[in-house]
């Protein structure tokens, strides 16, 4: 949830992307099962080193005007 209010959008976009972005080998992800914490199970992500390097790709990317913003996932 913390993705979808950093960027302010939907959690039915950033869940997808999550998943698509975890069969890419950029991210992993783990079940939190905080005992204390209350409510429904959590997903945690966490970006592996390809996908930290992609991610470092893509944020030089942005900042220079006229370039694509979108890393070609395969």
């Amino acid at each position: 949830m913390c993705c979808s209010t950093a960027t302010g959008r939907p959690s039915g976009s950033v869940y997808p992307l999550l998943d698509r972005l975890e069969r890419a080998g950029w991210v992993t992800s783990t079940w939190d099962d905080d005992a204390e914490r209350r409510g429904p199970r959590r997903r945690v992500y966490v970006l592996t080193p390809d996908g930290a390097r992609e991610a470092v790709k893509v944020c030089a990317r942005r900042s220079r005007p006229g370039h694509p913003t979108r890393p070609e996932v395969t």
